[in-house]
């Protein structure tokens, strides 16, 4: 998920992954972390398709920075708690 920003499609296949094996991880460390990989690409998404909107409506192109900022942050988190072995417990 973190090379999205260079190609789009390792995104969708992160989260295509997650969604499959969430199920899986039901009950283990790793579900929290899956479903904040889920919640990350779907927020993203509709970050992206938001600041395309803003781009095309107003031609600014600096809110487009604001989405792989908060993906990163998101995926700092998740590599802090997967570092740790712990579950992810918050949502934001």
């Amino acid at each position: 998920m973190a090379l999205h920003v260079l190609f789009g499609v390792t995104g969708v296949m992160a989260a295509l992954i997650a969604h499959l094996k969430i199920g899986q991880t039901t009950g283990t460390r790793y579900h929290s972390q899956l479903l904040w990989l889920v919640v990350t690409f779907w927020v993203a998404l509709a970050g992206y398709i938001v600041t395309f909107i803003i781009w095309q409506k107003w031609g600014l192109s600096w809110p487009v920075l604001i989405v792989p900022g908060w993906v990163s942050y998101r995926l700092l988190v998740h590599l802090h708690y997967w570092k740790k072995h712990q579950p992810i417990t918050r949502l934001l």
